[in-house]
């Protein structure tokens, strides 16, 4: 279980040696009242302070003293300014991927301006990004389905066939990627024939 941690009365009786700490650090008339002060360690306080600068309302001033151990020579820490519970706090920060609109994102990808549909509805980059992939997948299923051939058709032949271009043609169509997946095919050209 741990121990609970005693307030040290000498470094909490340092008021004066805490505000002195503070006078040639801050703006002159900046530091307020004592508002308290409390035990961070053995022999480790920090004092508050009343910040009274402009566009910091609520905020408060501190300074952590220390000493060692068996010691009366009481030592600053650090000091600086925090939030107090009534401070003014700016807005928790969102990313700016969740704070751009549809029309501010497909600037931002050089796309030119989105669909007035998608313009309008004030979407977040991760709405259009979604519907992006949608509209992706639908398109490359629409290609996949022109692409195959139907049941029974026969593959249209080449006037010129000399059997070169069928080898070559069953060589591509047997090429696999490293997945196994089938490689892209690059079209067909047709060889003329020539005229003796």
């Amino acid at each position: 279980m741990a121990r609970a941690i005693k307030l040290d009365t000498q470094l909490a009786e340092a008021v004066r040696e805490a505000h002195e700490a503070l006078i040639p650090l801050v703006p002159a008339g900046s530091v307020g009242e004592h508002l308290g002060a409390t035990a961070d360690a053995d022999r480790l306080v920090t004092h508050r302070f009343e910040a009274s600068v402009t566009g910091y309302r609520g905020w408060e001033w501190y300074v952590t003293l220390g000493r060692a151990s068996r010691s009366k020579v009481v030592t600053v820490c650090e000091s600086g300014l925090l939030p107090g519970p009534d401070a003014l706090l700016s807005p928790d920060w969102v990313p700016w991927s969740e704070r751009m609109s549809a029309a501010e994102l497909a600037s931002a990808r050089g796309e030119g301006t989105p669909d007035d549909a998608a313009a309008e509805s004030g979407g977040t980059v991760a709405e259009a990004a979604a519907e992006e992939t949608d509209d992706t997948a639908a398109s490359a299923a629409e290609d996949a389905q022109q692409d195959e051939p139907v049941a029974g058709a026969a593959e249209p032949e080449d006037d010129a066939s000399d059997g070169a271009d069928d080898a070559a043609s069953d060589d591509e169509a047997s090429d696999e990627d490293a997945d196994g997946a089938p490689a892209a095919r690059a079209p067909r050209r047709r060889r003329r024939r020539r005229r003796s």
